[in-house]
């Protein structure tokens, strides 16, 4: 898991919430990160309205487009068609991003106020909002909804007793076969060797293995 702040990139331990910084990202505030269905990163500023490209494995960003909103407290994701959605607190409202130009469209207004949120999308299309609604009440806890897009409609799911400024995240990678020295049998593989092995990575219903960024390849439960 990746986050953004004090102008550096970090990563997560899900296991010990250990964290570890990749490296600076001269950004002095990332309220917003998501990955791309091909594995790019991908974060937006409130000090510039702007979206940037982040380098993984080195925090190094690269400057894209303006962004015609302002940003106060938003959070976005993407959907697996490749749409970008972002939540805007400021203007109560649920946008499509196009990544090349910066437009903005909105595709939903909240009937209700709301600060501090986030979104997550999972692989049915459904959209997770965070919010909190009562932000005139010091720490008072976001509520989770959910969106449907096709009949424009917001569920109440219930308040988050406790939580604050949530940030959420659904499906920021997905889990496929691999072969180990293909076209050998049985696949061995020596742990405590230096050397290099070939590893074949396979294609399913919902995943074109020629599609993948090699570099956004992370192998086995250390992640390496």
């Amino acid at each position: 898991m990746y986050g953004g702040s004090g102008g550096r990139l970090w990563t997560f331990d899900l296991a010990t919430g250990a964290s570890s910084e990749v490296g600076p990202t001269d950004i002095s505030s990332f309220p917003s990160l998501a990955f791309s269905p091909d594995g790019r990163l991908f974060g937006a500023s409130n000090g510039t309205d702007q979206l940037y490209e982040i380098d993984p494995l080195t925090g190094a960003v690269t400057p894209g487009a303006e962004l015609d909103i302002n940003l106060a407290t938003s959070g976005m994701d993407f959907a697996s068609d490749g749409t970008l959605y972002l939540v805007e607190g400021g203007t109560d409202a649920l946008y499509t991003v196009d990544l090349e130009t910066g437009a903005t469209e909105v595709v939903l207004e909240f009937d209700f106020n709301f600060s501090a949120t986030d979104i997550a999308i999972v692989p049915d299309g459904t959209i997770f909002v965070s919010a909190r609604v009562n932000s005139n009440v010091a720490n008072a806890p976001d509520t989770l909804f959910s969106v449907d897009l096709e009949t424009e409609s917001v569920r109440r799911i219930g308040v988050m007793p406790g939580v604050t400024s949530a940030a959420l995240g659904a499906h920021s990678f997905a889990s496929t076969k691999i072969d180990i020295r293909p076209g050998l049998f049985p696949n061995t593989i020596n742990l405590a060797s230096a050397g290099t092995v070939e590893v074949a990575l396979l294609s399913t219903d919902r995943l074109n293995a020629r599609e993948v960024d090699p570099s956004s390849l992370r192998f086995g439960r250390t992640g390496e």
